[in-house]
């Protein structure tokens, strides 16, 4: 009788610290399309705002960014004159090529602010269209 008492108090302990450790519950998700034109200087073709706002805290799991030459529909071989990357306030997160990329590990998370995401690239052709996306969820703090 007392072994399945202790087991069964060992059990409920361990389920109840496992809840209490988490105090996340699920919200949504979220998906960050950035997109925009080269104008033949290396410089920012997008900044936007990601807002987290108080209560919550945003998990990013991916990013990738691409850089499409003119009118083409087809990915750009990419050379160490043609580069992209994503930042999260000036801090890159993902870059093109991914052999050049910082080392940053995912996932990322973000408590509640205001964060800038820039789009950038190093390419000084006209046209080249530069697309990414940033994707995580949305959890709410309990």
């Amino acid at each position: 009788m007392w072994r399945v008492f202790f087991t069964f108090s060992i059990f409920f302990w361990i389920t109840l610290s496992s809840f209490a450790q988490n105090g996340l519950t699920f919200d949504s998700v979220i998906y960050m399309h950035i997109e925009g034109l080269t104008t033949g200087a290396p410089d920012f073709v997008n900044n936007s705002e990601l807002i987290v706002e108080p209560g919550y805290v945003i998990k990013i799991t991916s990013t990738s960014v691409n850089i499409i030459e003119g009118i083409s529909d087809l990915p750009v071989p990419i050379d160490n004159s043609n580069q992209g990357a994503i930042f999260l306030d000036e801090v890159i997160i993902t870059t093109v090529p991914e052999a050049s990329s910082r080392g940053v590990n995912f996932p990322i998370w973000l408590p509640a602010g205001t964060y800038q995401i820039g789009l950038k690239t190093n390419s000084a052709r006209l046209s080249n269209e530069v697309k990414g996306f940033i994707s995580g969820i949305k959890y709410k703090i309990d």
